[in-house]
């Protein structure tokens, strides 16, 4: 047994239990906590066997339909794009930055566990901060760049508004400084084509990386993008591309884009019943934790996660008592149910306590 785990257990006085309940992977599951697939994707599929035939090399920016879809989506335009491997979204935008002389990467803390990684091994900085994201972009420094996520904002759910997104982009507009968006959960938090708080920026030197595997349910396809404002960076974009990936699976791609022309009203309507899912279980989470922690606060977070800021000592011991969190006591709400839902308020609770 490891150190920590030794001192997870003292603190528990229980044996470690084998892991019950994983509430730690981001996937967005039904109200049984099982696998969603989508209705839409599945007709996706369908439509797509019988009617695909094109296995050829893809265009080296991605499916033109995917591009189209991705830009409407996240309401951009005269933007160079190019279809990404999942997180090779990152590999593409970091690069973007580092060819405009862009080394450091400030946002606030806390953020994402997986930025630092991406960043590290890309070459660029990342300096996380206590100050938030407004006066951050004030004293955004020649080489820095301003990373922003859109919506349910990885890992406490604390989003800016769109006035706070304007201000920040008229800041960042004047400085002529750099801003990387991260574009992960569209639509989670409401309609995905009102889910747009963020547009404000577009007028500034902004790399966005745009994701499908959640608002989608697609995990495993992979399908994102790089969108650049400087249009005439079309070619660079998919030079990038081709030395990195080769060639970017296309199948994802290809549903994104056929579920939008062909499936977007059973689509919406479906996301509607995810959102009102998620809701439902960040309340039913809340009504359990009784007066234990802030309630009220987990009510705000938005996203698929319950944000509890745990430090390490109660990450372990909750690892002890059988329940796995995702970094710094993230709960993925989905994998909250009725038959659960008591027995893992236990547990956070006794760590909490």
């Amino acid at each position: 047994m490891s150190q920590k785990s030794s001192q997870a257990h003292q603190s528990t006085g229980q044996t470690p239990q084998p892991i019950k309940y994983d509430l730690a992977k981001g996937t967005i599951l039904d109200a049984d906590s099982n696998p969603l697939l989508l209705q839409s994707v599945r007709q996706a599929e369908l439509y797509l066997a019988a009617n695909l035939y094109d296995k050829s090399y893809p265009p080296a920016a991605g499916i033109c339909k995917f591009l189209e879809t991705a830009r409407e989506i996240a309401q951009i335009e005269d933007f160079a794009s190019v279809a990404t491997p999942s997180c090779g979204a990152f590999q593409v935008a970091l690069q973007v930055l580092k060819n405009a002389k862009i080394n450091t990467v400030v946002t606030r803390s806390p953020t994402w566990f997986m930025y630092a990684a991406f960043c590290a091994e890309n070459g660029v900085i990342l300096v996380e901060s206590e100050l938030g994201l407004l006066e951050l972009a004030k004293q955004l420094q020649p080489g820095e760049a301003l990373l922003l996520q859109a919506g349910c904002y990885n890992p406490d759910g604390a989003d800016l508004t769109r006035a706070e997104f304007a201000a920040i982009a008229e800041i960042v507009k004047a400085k002529r400084g750099f801003v990387l968006l991260d574009i992960a959960y569209q639509g989670v938090k409401c309609s995905i084509l009102e889910d747009n708080a963020f547009t404000s920026l577009y007028g500034a030197n902004i790399v966005v990386m745009q994701f499908f595997d959640k608002n989608f349910g697609i995990y495993a396809e992979g399908a994102s993008a790089v969108h650049f404002s400087d249009k005439l960076a079309q070619l660079e974009l998919e030079g990038m591309v081709e030395r990195k990936f080769g060639i970017v699976p296309v199948h994802g791609q290809y549903l994104v884009s056929t579920v939008w022309s062909k499936f977007r009203d059973m689509y919406l309507a479906e996301m509607d019943e995810v959102r009102a899912l998620v809701r439902g279980k960040r309340e039913l989470l809340s009504s359990n934790m009784d007066k234990v922690c802030l309630t009220s606060s987990i009510m705000q977070q938005n996203g698929i996660y319950a944000f509890l800021d745990f430090n390490e000592q109660q990450m372990e011991e909750c690892q002890t008592l059988g329940l796995k969190l995702a970094p710094r006591g993230r709960v993925n709400l989905c994998g909250i149910n009725a038959e659960n839902v008591r027995s893992v308020c236990d547990i956070l609770k006794t760590v909490m306590q």
